[in-house]
């Protein structure tokens, strides 16, 4: 296992990657990268912070409306100091 194994792999990743089996099914992305995604505006998608929050309820349905808008609010104003990314969304 040592020998075929990479700093940081778990067996199940070594024995994956040895036997060619795919990952399976992709995790979702978690909420918070969700919407810091969108506040970035990768790919020159730019947004307001009212589509931002309608995107967010749709992409979680189980989430309420003031605590998406708390959400969206605390991570544009955090976004800078926790990854280094300004945010590119339209106020």
């Amino acid at each position: 296992m040592a020998k075929h194994g990479k700093f940081g792999e778990t067996p199940d990743d070594v024995f994956r990657r040895i036997l060619k089996i795919g990952k399976g099914k992709q995790r979702k992305t978690g909420k918070i990268d969700f919407v810091d995604s969108l506040l970035a505006g990768n790919n020159g998608n730019r947004k307001t912070k009212v589509e931002i929050i309608e995107l967010y309820r749709k992409e979680f349905p189980g989430v309420l409306e003031t605590t998406a808008r708390n959400t969206v609010n605390w991570c544009a104003s955090t976004l800078k100091n926790r990854k280094g990314v300004d945010t590119n969304h339209i106020p």
